[in-house]
């Protein structure tokens, strides 16, 4: 059995989770929040960018709309964490 989970793997569920999830906000900072420590802790952070109004499920507050220097952020848990360059397959 298998006892450990690659790092990417849980950048890749957080991020299917933030984009696909009706649930509250305050469910994806929990995710949000886990992975950040985790991705701190093996020192692979990437950072993030928000999704926008197409990326989210219909009915659904975004992570950004606007335009240039008219930005706004009406949900800033929904958001997809890049792979750090350590972490790219080869």
């Amino acid at each position: 059995m298998r006892k450990t989970a690659e790092i990417h793997d849980l950048i890749d569920i957080v991020n299917h989770r933030n984009r696909h999830s009706t649930c509250p906000p305050t469910v994806r900072e929990g995710w949000n929040d886990f992975l950040k420590d985790i991705l701190n802790r093996a020192d692979v952070y990437g950072g993030y960018r928000y999704l926008s109004v197409n990326e989210v499920p219909v009915g659904q507050l975004p992570g950004i709309k606007g335009e240039t220097g008219a930005y706004e952020f009406p949900d800033n848990t929904r958001i997809q964490f890049f792979i750090h360059h350590k972490l790219w397959k080869i």
